[in-house]
């Protein structure tokens, strides 16, 4: 392939030169009008005959390429076949507008179809812009069953009801979410979303702060109301700590979050024996007191 010093399109290239001419013999006289085009004639040869050599380098190309297997002059009647159906089926229905795309990247209309004159739609200049028919993906296999119409929605359990993508694509076939099962909330319409999702976001508060404050702020989902904390007596806490840590043994909790559990990062360090870890064994101790309230056992009463 001829590579030119100057990369810029030919009919830019020709627009210049004549105007870089034009500007030189501004003149109408038949003199000048004579030096015109000779200058033209003179500057656009060397240009015209470049071009010559590289269409014969182009076909040169072309050529090599059939006889190496590389051009396949039957690829874009393959591409078109693929879609007949599609381009049939686009042909039969009545267009709803009518558009022209401008060479500078802008376009003309719409036009409804019903004002656009025949001689318009006959020019081939013209684009019609059809509606076209809703396509929902068929469900994957193990997915939940479609809406039985004949039952009213307080009797209907869990069926599918929306069709979910991801804007980064990773759910496509062979991508990380490929496959990945959703739960969708209308939070206009279901008067039980809200709840939903502040019992979500309380879930992620600790790991995910900023997500539980866009969802509190954005859906309306309230902040959990607080629960007075009963007082419980330091002999009793005592006395239950020591009971838990003696029927727990050796037994070891984990101090990291469960979104851990999964990446294979935890050792040593991410586990505590409970008996010598006075602060979650009051913890324990607290809950369990609470839980048992009234009826909890006395330190007197062992």
């Amino acid at each position: 392939m001829i590579e030119h010093e100057d990369q810029t399109p030919c009919a830019s290239r020709v627009e210049t030169l004549i105007s870089k001419v034009m500007a030189e013999h501004p003149s109408k006289t038949q003199a000048a009008q004579h030096d015109y085009f000779e200058a033209v004639h003179q500057q656009l040869a060397p240009l015209a005959r470049e071009l010559e050599l590289e269409n014969e380098v182009l076909r040169a190309e072309l050529v090599a390429a059939k006889a190496a297997g590389e051009y396949h002059a039957n690829q874009t009647c393959e591409v078109t076949k693929a879609y007949q159906s599609e381009l049939d089926a686009l042909k039969g229905k009545e267009p709803l507008f009518w558009v022209r795309l401008c060479g500078d990247g802008t376009y003309e209309g719409p036009i409804h179809n019903a004002h656009i004159e025949p001689v318009r739609k006959r020019s081939g200049a013209w684009i019609p812009l059809v509606m076209i028919d809703s396509v929902i993906p068929p469900a994957p296999e193990g997915a939940l069953p479609d809406r039985d119409q004949s039952k009213p929605a307080e009797q209907h359990g869990l069926f599918r009801k929306f069709v979910v993508s991801r804007t980064d694509g990773s759910d496509a076939p062979g991508g990380k979410h490929h496959g990945c099962r959703y739960f969708v909330l209308d939070v206009d319409h279901d008067q039980h979303a809200s709840a939903a999702l502040s019992a979500y976001a309380t879930a992620r508060e600790a790991t995910h702060p900023a997500l539980a404050k866009d969802l509190r702020e954005k859906w309306g989902a309230p902040l959990p109301v607080a629960q007075p904390t009963p007082s419980v007596p330091d002999e009793a806490r005592e006395w239950v700590m020591a009971a838990i840590a003696q029927a727990l043994g050796n037994a070891y909790d984990c101090t990291r979050v469960w979104e851990a559990w999964s990446y294979g990062t935890m050792d040593e360090d991410d586990f505590s024996l409970i008996a010598e870890d006075s602060d979650r064994l009051r913890e324990i101790a607290d809950a369990a007191i609470m839980a048992m309230g009234a009826s909890a056992p006395k330190p007197d009463a062992a």
